[in-house]
């Protein structure tokens, strides 16, 4: 996951501080499912759990899973199957490994706008 873009809403807490409602309840599912899993189901799970009654459309789950794919977050097992070829989406990083690059990430950009390398990680 080296070089993942982040915008933090610091007014937020947990993974609302990072990502839309929907997705973190995608990433949610992965974490609880590593299983492989296509964009369907995917759309599926969010919006019974989206609160409200809102819904979210499958063409930003699909943005989405391919962003999180592009990060280093998830990959894909490439499936054929009616209509063509199928993604089928799984996770690479735990919850603890995302907020470590969450933080590496924010890190990295503070002593670059502070033109310095003081600021350390805890470790």
């Amino acid at each position: 996951m080296e070089g993942i873009e982040v915008k933090l809403d610091l007014k937020k807490r947990g993974l609302a501080m990072i990502f839309r409602d929907y997705e973190e309840l995608m990433i949610r599912r992965m974490w609880e499912d590593p299983t492989p899993i296509g964009s369907g189901v995917l759309w599926k799970t969010v919006n019974e759990e989206l609160p409200d009654g809102r819904s979210i459309s499958r063409a930003s789950i699909i943005f989405a899973a391919n962003r999180f794919v592009e990060n280093g977050m998830w990959s894909f097992e490439d499936h054929t199957g009616k209509g063509g070829h199928h993604r089928r989406y799984y996770p690479l990083v735990t919850e603890e490994e995302l907020w470590m690059a969450v933080a590496k990430a924010a890190q990295d950009k503070l002593n670059l706008s502070a033109d310095t390398s003081v600021l350390q990680l805890v470790e």
